[in-house]
């Protein structure tokens, strides 16, 4: 269900033109840090100003990632 939704994203993106989907990523969550990589995303950063604004109680990071269409 998870690759179907991130396919039908792709498709649209495309169709509106973009090039690039960015997302973040809690770093501790391996299960989305997978899907991610298996869909073509790629890390761009980590622990970036803004995404030290999101951290969990836990201390857990975040990380910025990126797919090229």
């Amino acid at each position: 269900m998870a690759k179907a939704l991130m396919s039908a994203c792709d498709e649209l993106v495309r169709e509106m033109g973009g090039r690039d989907i960015f997302l973040h990523v809690r770093v501790k969550d391996t299960r989305a840090t997978s899907l991610y990589i298996g869909g073509g995303y790629e890390v761009r950063e980590r622990e970036n100003v803004l995404a030290r604004m999101f951290l969990s109680k836990d201390g857990e990071g975040l990380a910025l990632y990126q797919k090229q269409l």
